[in-house]
């Protein structure tokens, strides 16, 4: 806890000066003892202590305006990171819909179209990657990383089988 202008407590205390009977006066006492030195003194070591708070006060300012810094560099990074899976997937629909033009109907084709940018762009499907086999709109592929789900022994069997049967890579 600070006192308030603590040069004027520490002079208030060293100015008490208890009078003596032998009539040396408050003056004799003052020299004798040099209290103006002692209260240099003093007012130096709360100088010093309060220059250590100050110190101390700024390394906690410093500490805290770098970690917002590196805060914000990390929300920078991720923000940039989300625009280009954003432009990433705008690319690969638009590359999409350029396949979609002149086969099939109009209607199948802006299904299909509607069902692919929801697919690719929903956060459900983030660990999937959505393909066409030989740039046929009709045929999909989905391919994704079966490590990242649990699976159960009999659901690993059923992917090797089909990695038998169909040529497919399964990791599992």
């Amino acid at each position: 806890m600070c006192i308030p202008k603590d040069e004027y407590v520490a002079l208030r205390y060293l100015m008490v000066v208890p009078r003596s009977s032998s009539g040396g006066g408050a003056a004799a006492i003052s020299t004798s003892l040099k209290l103006h030195e002692h209260y240099y003194d003093y007012v130096g070591k709360i100088k010093a202590a309060n220059a250590g708070i100050a110190q101390h006060r700024m390394a906690k300012q410093i500490e805290k305006i770098e970690h917002e810094a590196m805060e914000k560099a990390k929300a920078e990074k991720i923000l940039m990171e989300e625009e280009k899976t954003k432009q990433e997937e705008e690319d690969a629909v638009t590359k999409m819909s350029k396949l979609f033009i002149g086969k099939g109907s109009a209607s199948a084709n802006k299904r299909l179209l509607i069902e692919y940018r929801s697919l690719s762009t929903s956060k459900d499907f983030k660990n999937f990657a959505l393909t066409f086999k030989e740039d046929n709109v009709y045929i999909w592929r989905m391919v994704f990383d079966i490590l990242k789900f649990d699976l159960t022994k009999e659901l690993k069997a059923d992917f090797e089988s089909l990695k038998d049967k169909h040529g497919m890579v399964c990791a599992a």
